[in-house]
C-alpha cells in the first residue's frame, strides 16, 4: 500500500543494506531530495528499510519526517530484500528507447494513472529488467513510481512503467514543474553509491553451479568450445603434452581424453554427486593425490585449462588465488587456455530487446568489482565479469603473455603462454586458500601442505 505522507521517523534501516554511498554521493542526493522532494517511495516492510536506505539518511539530514512509503504486506527474504533494492534502484537503468508518454496534466505532484493511457515501446531494450521487476510487482504490488513531466514525457523509471503497465495495474507517477524537468533528468539518473555484497554470507560450493554441464558429444549447448577449437588440437599436435584442467565440474573433457590416452589431470574441488550438494569427497581427494604426484613425477605442466571459473568466483581474493594458482602449476614458457562469460556479454543481455524472444536471465546488477549476487537452489550464487581487454590485463599481472583472444557466444576465450613467475608467497597464498575451500558440512578440502609440498613451496 502506497502512502503519500506517512511518518518515517520510526523506520529502521535493515542490517543488511546491499549498498553504500560516499559522502559526496550523499551530498549530491541530499541536495536532489531538497529541491525535488521524495518522488520515489521508500519500501517498508514492518517498520524495516527494505529500499531506500540512502534517501531516508538524506530526509532525516535534513529534517525532514514525512515521506512517501509503500508499506509491504508480505514478509520477504533476503533474496527478495537485495531484489527490491537492485530494482529500486534498477528502475534508474533506463535504455532511453522507452518512449513511455502520458497525455498531458493538469497539475504537478501524485497521479494514478491507467495503463491504457500511456503509449510506449513495450519492444525495445531491457526486457529482464521489465520482467524481473513485473515479477516482484505481481506478488508484492505497485512498489515503485516513475517521474513525468506537466507535458506527459515520462522522464524517469519507463521502465518500470512499462512493466506495471504490462500488468495492467494503476502506474503511480509524480509530476514535475516544467522549471525542475532539465535538473531532475540529471539528478534521477544519477547512481548514488554502488551495490555491495559484502553482507552476504559467501558459501563458495555453490559456485560449482556456474561450471558448464560438459559433455562429450555433437551437442553445442554442451561442447566446450575451448577445448574444441584450442586443447584438443594442441593435444593432437603434441601427444604428449601434460595438461592440468583447474575447476573441471564434472570432468567430462579431462576423462574422455585420458581414455584417449592423453595426459590430462583435473582437479574440482566441488565435485558434486547428482545435483545435489553433497560433495564426492573420496573423488575429489583421489584427484588432488594423483596432481600431486604428478607434479613431484612430471614436474609443472606444459598446459593448464581454466573454463568457467574466473566468472564463478565470489570475492576478488578468491579470483586472485585462483590466478595464483595457475601460475604455480603452469611450467615457464607453457600454455594456458582459458573462457569466461564477458562484460560485453552481459552488457547484451541486460539491453536484450523483447523482438529477440523470452529472456532466459534475470538481469543482474554489479559492485564496484563486478560481482553479482544470484538466487540460486536457496543459496547466494555469484558471478563475475570482465571486459575481454581485462581479462587479457588479468592474466599479464599474473605472468602470462596472451596471444590469442577473442569473443564469442558472450564468452571471451583466450590462448596465454607463461612468461614470469610470480612471488613464492603469491603462490603459497593462492594454494592455500584454494586447497583448504569449505565444504557444505563445514569442513575443508584440508590438502594445501600436500600440495606445497608437491610444488616445492613447503616453507
Amino acid at each position: 500500500m502506497l502512502e503519500l505522507n506517512a511518518d518515517i521517523t520510526k523506520i529502521q534501516g535493515a542490517d543488511y543494506n546491499p549498498r553504500k554511498i560516499t559522502d559526496e554521493d550523499l551530498a549530491a542526493l541530499r541536495d536532489s531530495v531538497e529541491r525535488l522532494g521524495v518522488i520515489k517511495p521508500i519500501i517498508v516492510r514492518n517498520g524495516t528499510i527494505v529500499a531506500g536506505h540512502q534517501r531516508t539518511k538524506a530526509l532525516r539530514r535534513l529534517g525532514i519526517e514525512r515521506a512517501p512509503v509503500y508499506w509491504l504486506a508480505k514478509d520477504t527474504t533476503q533474496y527478495d530484500e537485495v531484489r527490491f533494492n537492485q530494482l529500486h534502484n534498477g528502475t534508474d537503468l533506463d535504455f532511453g528507447d522507452e518512449g513511455a508518454k502520458f497525455p498531458k496534466f493538469d497539475h504537478v505532484g501524485h497521479h494514478q494513472v491507467d495503463p491504457e493511457s500511456m503509449i510506449a515501446n513495450f519492444r525495445g531494450e531491457g526486457v529482464m529488467v521489465r520482467g524481473s521487476i513485473a515479477e516482484m510487482v505481481r506478488t508484492y504490488g505497485p512498489w515503485g513510481a516513475c517521474v513525468a513531466s506537466l507535458d506527459g514525457d515520462v522522464i524517469h523509471a519507463a521502465q518500470y512503467a512499462l512493466a506495471v503497465a504490462a500488468l495492467g495495474e494503476k502506474i503511480d507517477v509524480f509530476v514535475l514543474p516544467d522549471e525542475q524537468v532539465e535538473f531532475a533528468k540529471h539528478a534521477l539518473n544519477r547512481l548514488y553509491g554502488v551495490f555491495t555484497y559484502d553482507g552476504i554470507k559467501r558459501e563458495t560450493y555453490v559456485q560449482s553451479l556456474a561450471q558448464p554441464k560438459r559433455m562429450v558429444g555433437d551437442s553445442a549447448v554442451t561442447q566446450s568450445r575451448i577445448y574444441l577449437f584450442r586443447v584438443i588440437p594442441a593435444l593432437e599436435e603434441t601427444p604428449t603434452m601434460r595438461v592440468l584442467d583447474l575447476g573441471s565440474g564434472q570432468g567430462a573433457y579431462p576423462r574422455d581424453l585420458r581414455s584417449k590416452g592423453f595426459h590430462v589431470m583435473d582437479i574440482e574441488f566441488f565435485r558434486r554427486i547428482g545435483f545435489k550438494n553433497n560433495i564426492n569427497k573420496p573423488a575429489v581427494y583421489r584427484m588432488i593425490d594423483r596432481v600431486a604426484k604428478d607434479v613431484v613425477e612430471g614436474g609443472l605442466y606444459d598446459g593448464t585449462v581454466l573454463e568457467a571459473v574466473l566468472n564463478s568466483v565470489d570475492s576478488v581474493e578468491a579470483e586472485q588465488a585462483v590466478m595464483g594458482c595457475l601460475n604455480a602449476f603452469t611450467k615457464m614458457g607453457g600454455r594456458v587456455f582459458s573462457t569466461s562469460r564477458s562484460m560485453e556479454g552481459y552488457e547484451n543481455d541486460m539491453a536484450r530487446t523483447s523482438s529477440m524472444g523470452r529472456a532466459i536471465r534475470r538481469p543482474e546488477f554489479l559492485d564496484e568489482n563486478r560481482l553479482t549476487a544470484i538466487w540460486r537452489e536457496g543459496k547466494w550464487f555469484f558471478q563475475k565479469y570482465h571486459y575481454t581487454q581485462e581479462a587479457k590485463e588479468l592474466f599479464e599481472r599474473y605472468g602470462f603473455e596472451v596471444f590469442d583472444i577473442w569473443q564469442e557466444l558472450g564468452y571471451w576465450l583466450l590462448v596465454g603462454r607463461k612468461v614470469r613467475e610470480i612471488s613464492d608467497e603469491e603462490k603459497r597464498k593462492a594454494v592455500q586458500f584454494e586447497f583448504e575451500m569449505p565444504w557444505p558440512d563445514g569442513s575443508r578440502v584440508g590438502r594445501s601442505e600436500q600440495m606445497l609440498k608437491a610444488l616445492a613451496l613447503s616453507e
